[in-house]
């Protein structure tokens, strides 16, 4: 009578697990029915050059300032953020925690996302447990701050990073710079040049800009002369809104001439004419300070139009960051 007992008590406990782990599942995939319902889609606006803070639109409103929100693509957790600023329909945020690498890389300006407002734990364990192969596996509570990153330090500026991620970057700019004509006269002429710097400390920069281009009838009329314009330089990086960048910088400029011809003797030029040549080339050249500030506009990300505006040289271009 015992055993009967004992057997029947054992028999009704099991099915009452086997009722509650369906029950678990249940409410489970009612969770992420919910979940995925409650995805709203939003558009990236803008990205930082850092990648740190994002412009979002915010058309729903379905986020305001202090929420924390994870991104999305195709239902997949790519990073978490929280909503530092809002205004009409569009709102700022900084990026916490990156979930998923490659999906991170594919996230650009102009790109639609999904957007999860508040806990988004089911999604981490779901995804963990897929690649696991436990899916439909009971799996122990998790406190839901153990796994996302809140901390003053991410609330704060980075102080260990710099505006740009790159060390290097390269530029590719028409410019125009002072010189002299045939008359001794101050004159404007276009150079093509290549930039590159170095980021030696966070947001300093040290560089080089050469440029080269020919001027023709100078110093005289049939002489060609063609210059070399060198300057190393310093800049400092300021962002200031919208992701325009600032670079003041100081350096050092040196314009040498190169005229084949100048101060020669024929048959045709007097002694005078030619000394005037070659003073005249000579009093071309320069070796000075040049100050002056560079503005740099990112396009989409790696790349940028910049613009150089000091006593050296005015210039418009492209830049690679490398």
């Amino acid at each position: 009578m015992i055993k009967k007992i004992l057997l029947l008590s054992i028999f009704l406990l099991s099915q009452s697990l086997y009722a509650q782990s369906v029950m678990d599942s249940l409410s489970e995939e009612e969770q992420l029915d919910n979940d995925v319902t409650s995805l709203i889609s939003e558009r990236i606006e803008k990205i930082s050059p850092n990648r740190k803070i994002f412009i979002i639109s915010n058309e729903n409103q379905s986020f305001a300032q202090g929420d924390f929100i994870s991104l999305l693509i195709k239902h997949k957790l790519v990073s978490r953020a929280l909503v530092a600023k809002t205004t009409d329909s569009i709102a700022g945020i900084k990026i916490l925690k990156i979930y998923n690498l490659s999906l991170w890389k594919k996230i650009q300006s102009g790109r639609e996302v999904q957007i999860l407002r508040g806990d988004d734990s089911y999604y981490q364990k779901r995804e963990r447990r897929k690649k696991q192969g436990l899916l439909g596996v009971e799996e122990p509570e998790e406190d839901l701050f153990d796994k996302t990153i809140i901390s003053e330090d991410l609330l704060e500026d980075d102080n260990n990073e710099g505006i740009f991620d790159t060390n290097h970057m390269l530029s590719l700019s028409i410019g125009w710079f002072e010189g002299l004509n045939s008359g001794a006269q101050a004159e404007k002429y276009s150079q093509l040049s290549i930039q590159y710097q170095y980021q030696a400390w966070k947001n300093l920069f040290v560089g080089i800009d050469f440029g080269s281009n020919v001027i023709k009838d100078f110093p005289s009329g049939g002489l060609d002369t063609r210059y070399f314009n060198i300057t190393p330089k310093v800049k400092y990086t300021f962002e200031v809104f919208w992701g325009l960048i600032l670079q003041p910088y100081v350096g050092w400029q040196i314009l040498m001439a190169d005229s084949p011809g100048a101060g020669e003797d024929d048959e045709e030029t007097n002694q005078d004419q030619l000394q005037y040549e070659v003073d005249l080339v000579n009093k071309s050249e320069k070796s000075t300070i040049a100050v002056g500030i560079t503005v740099i506009q990112p396009i989409v990300p790696g790349w940028n139009l910049k613009a150089d505006l000091g006593m050296d040289i005015l210039s418009i271009g492209v830049g690679l960051e490398i």
